[in-house]
């Protein structure tokens, strides 16, 4: 088992798979080959704590405990 994963994270799993496999997938080549990012993607991500969820809540990561 992964020592970064904690129960939180593995809980969110589900979620991000599906997040991958209905938000991100769907674009990931166009965006790739134009070498673009999408930044309403991108705000989704960093609501749903898809950046860097590992981080401490000192660095901004709201869902932190």
């Amino acid at each position: 088992m992964n020592p970064c994963i904690n129960e939180d994270l593995a809980a969110a799993a589900p979620h991000a798979r599906r997040f991958a496999t209905e938000g991100v997938a769907a674009g990931f080549l166009d965006c790739d080959q134009k070498r673009v990012v999408d930044r309403t993607l991108m705000a989704e991500r960093g609501e749903m704590v898809f950046i860097a969820p590992e981080l401490p809540a000192a660095s901004g990561n709201e869902c932190d405990s």
